[in-house]
């Protein structure tokens, strides 16, 4: 019960403090939490760890209907697990938002009890659990937005199952001994309209998200047998690290796809302090994996994801993937890490270190966790940029000097992003700034003030393929770094083709285009600091690219 403490009153002639109940207005809050911005298969997957928390060794998915068009009054997602079940004191107190249900934070996938319910109802209006333990009867529980909106009260139905309903646990149950039954219908909120590609894309993220307990607990013989199917189809793992170790329990096409396999660069643990405000706490460890993917063909890294926003760090919670492809303050999603690739394996201990959030798919490490990522990891992440570059410098076609001096002689004039810097205090209480070993990022102490005015901009360029950007932005220290792509249909109009003629409206083109994307992506570094933001940027760009590309073509 929440409580309200109100200031003493004179009732009577004597003091009195009064206290009031603040409870939720259902209605409202049911109407809120649907808008928590859950994806449909990220729903789905937090339903999945319910099941995995309740020691489930099968999981069967079904989407109803298995083609066509979907819509809110003919579709249901049916889970089927053959976990413990839950006895009806359970099932009660997992209909509850912010359920009280007993958790080993060692191994559990869940943490706030909130899953169960907001992630169906982000879903469809109405939930339905059928469950089942070993010794218990067959329990149906029923949650209806419909009746908790009409009567703007938190309620749930929640009894034995009667005959229809035992038969429709005949007919879904993984096993008829014990297990739950997850069914979602009044589906108002499906981010897709036709069965296959809400099929497909589940099949992805569900593989991706629980390729650990994949590899685990499916087997292998003349047919791969997964834990989790989808309408009877095996959920195969994806592996974004495309470590040979996984080889058995991905996609066979995906697999045959790839030439070699990524080379495990470090294996290493971190020991960290659960609360550094508390040292009785104690430590508990992190787990970093780091790989540089293979070195592949354009036509290759398209179909395989090797590209800006796959790149960086996949962070794990119990062996469950919670937030893909993170920078997390470490550092700056560019074309030259597009090889580059993590796993951070976080203990539940660490939550808060992490920063994870209520939905489990947001996190925001402390800043003391980001400096020893960026110490442990800078060195590679500086490796994989100077081979990139080493290579790209070599395709280098057009003078772009005096662009550079241009911009930087009026650096003084332009808004520029600023560049992001660690405060250190030294032993003598006067604060200074740093550079972290092994990485490209420059911080600057009072003594650079000259150097600032220099090295403003530099212009490369590189092969992106003719479906690529035209051009990718990057910020190392202060320098804006720029880097055509050499393959774009516009470049080769423009640049190249015009180079092998007279060349006489040449050089406003390129006028054009080294000043506008300067200028572009300047504006670009200020604005989209957040690794959601960047990735829409990066979308925004490819579809900007790929109409110029139809155009042009």
């Amino acid at each position: 019960m929440v409580r309200s403490t109100l200031a003493p009153t004179m009732v009577g002639g004597s003091g009195v403090v009064s206290e009031i109940t603040t409870p939720p207005n259902p209605a409202k809050l049911y109407s809120s939490l649907r808008e928590s911005g859950y994806s449909n298969p990220a729903a789905v997957a937090d339903l999945i760890d319910n099941s995995i928390d309740n020691h489930a060794h099968t999981i069967r998915i079904y989407v109803e209907p298995k083609s066509g068009t979907l819509r809110e009054d003919n579709t249901r997602i049916i889970i089927a697990d053959d976990g413990m079940g839950m006895t009806s004191d359970k099932a009660a107190e997992a209909l509850k938002l912010g359920s009280d249900t007993d958790h080993d934070p060692t191994s559990d996938l869940g943490k706030y009890g909130m899953g169960l319910i907001t992630a169906s109802i982000s879903i469809g209006r109405r939930l339905v659990v059928l469950t089942k333990t070993l010794e218990g009867d067959l329990l149906i529980a029923v949650h209806d937005l419909d009746t908790i909106y009409e009567r703007n009260q938190f309620i749930a139905e929640l009894r034995p199952a009667n005959e229809e309903e035992a038969a429709l646990w005949a007919e879904y149950a993984v096993n008829s001994e014990h297990g739950t039954i997850i069914l979602l219908e009044k589906c108002d909120k499906l981010n897709y309209t036709i069965a296959a590609a809400l099929i497909t894309r589940l099949k992805k993220h569900l593989g991706q998200v629980f390729r650990l307990f994949i590899a685990a607990k499916s087997r292998l013989g003349d047919t791969f047998e997964s834990f989790v199917t989808i309408n009877g189809e095996p959920v195969y793992a994806v592996e974004p690290l495309m470590l040979e170790e996984y080889k058995d329990y991905i996609f066979p096409k995906t697999r045959e796809m790839i030439p070699t396999f990524s080379e495990l660069v470090e294996d290493f643990s971190i020991d960290v302090p659960i609360d550094p405000s508390e040292p009785a706490l104690g430590t508990d460890s992190l787990r970093v994996r780091v790989v540089t993917l293979p070195q592949l063909g354009y036509g290759l890294s398209a179909e395989l994801g090797v590209n800006a926003p796959n790149q960086g760090i996949y962070v794990m919670r119990n062996q469950r993937e919670i937030a893909p492809s993170q920078t997390l303050g470490v550092y700056s999603r560019a074309q030259d890490l597009n090889r580059f690739r993590a796993e951070l394996h976080v203990p539940a201990s660490l939550d808060k270190r992490i920063g994870i959030d209520w939905t489990k798919h947001r996190i925001t490490p402390d800043q003391a966790l980001q400096d020893i990522l960026r110490q442990r990891l800078g060195p590679h992440i500086s490796s994989i940029r100077k081979a990139y570059n080493r290579k790209r410098t070599e395709t280098t076609t057009v003078d772009h000097k005096s662009y550079e001096t241009l911009i930087a002689k009026k650096a003084k004039l332009l808004s520029l992003p600023t560049v992001p810097k660690i405060e250190r205090t030294s032993g003598g209480n006067k604060k200074g700034t740093v550079t972290p070993k092994g990485t490209d990022v420059q911080r600057e102490g009072r003594s650079d003030w000259a150097a600032r005015m220099r090295d403003r901009c530099e212009f490369r360029e590189a092969p992106m393929t003719a479906s690529g950007p035209l051009w990718d932005i990057d910020m190392h220290g202060q320098k804006i770094i720029v880097t055509f792509n050499v393959d774009h249909p516009l470049w080769v109009r423009y640049v190249l083709d015009a180079n092998k003629t007279d060349g006489s409206d040449q050089a406003d083109v390129l006028e054009l285009l080294h000043l506008f994307s300067y200028c572009l992506g300047t504006a670009e570094l200020s604005t989209f600091t957040e690794d959601e933001m960047w990735e829409r940027l990066i979308n925004m760009r490819q579809q900007l690219s790929n109409n110029m590309r139809v155009l042009l073509t």
